[in-house]
């Protein structure tokens, strides 16, 4: 009686996830470096990434450059995601999980010995999805290559950074890359930037980097769908 009741319990709550959800079938996750070293407009900056994440509901959200400050922000301005840190000094980078949709089973931070940077690894392990097998994809590459998504640090278009000189370098800098399961659980359909607009009032973009939300199908939703459909 007691597995009937928690199974039920767990259906209830997957029902009320999805229907809360305008995209059940697939799933999101938004990689971005946020700029928390530089103090000019951190807090509107900051509060402008929270608001993109809350508009954009994200399952998983890597950050990097985050800081004591604007964790404090981001804890408070994103109440329906889980924080987990990979450091507590200076700079660290972030990983947030959203509540009620991404179980953390465990988690880990591997320090880099050799590291000028203050550079680890915070490892995450969440609900599975598919298995490991080999072949790693760039999602921009599979996804079309769009010219507008490429570069996420465009001098060019971004100037929160003082640069001096004509030239206005452009990088791909920030990357999201797949590992698919064999057969197939997922499949990425989908990857813009984000952070792109100005912050009101202090003139400046949330970040000197554009973020990247990557869009990807779960494809036994999209086959259930189908199959409503006919």
């Amino acid at each position: 009686m007691g597995d009937d009741g928690e199974n039920s319990e767990c259906s209830e709550k997957k029902s009320r996830v999805e229907e809360s959800d305008p995209e059940p079938h697939r799933i999101r996750l938004l990689s971005w470096n946020i700029d928390g070293l530089h103090d000019l407009s951190i807090k509107r900056r900051t509060q402008a990434v929270c608001d993109i994440i809350n508009k954009e509901h994200p399952h998983v959200v890597f950050l990097q450059e985050v800081t004591a400050l604007t964790q404090v922000i981001l804890e408070s301005g994103c109440p329906t995601y889980q924080v987990i840190t990979g450091g507590n000094e200076e700079y660290y980078t972030c990983i947030l999980l959203k509540v009620d949709q991404v179980e953390l089973i465990h988690h880990q931070t591997l320090p880099f010995p050799d590291t000028r940077m203050m550079r680890n690894l915070l490892l995450v392990q969440v609900a599975r999805i598919g298995g490991l097998p080999p072949g790693v994809h760039d999602i921009w590459e599979i996804t079309g290559q769009r010219p507008e998504a490429a570069y996420t640090w465009d001098m060019s278009r971004n100037d929160n950074l003082v640069f001096s000189g004509k030239f206005r370098p452009k990088l791909r800098f920030d990357r999201l890359y797949i590992r698919g399961a064999e057969p197939p659980t997922v499949e990425p359909v989908y990857l813009e930037l984000v952070g792109l607009e100005r912050v009101a009032k202090c003139g400046k973009y949330p970040s000197d980097h554009w973020g990247l939300l990557a869009h990807y199908n779960i494809l036994s939703k999209v086959k259930s769908l189908a199959s409503k459909v006919k």
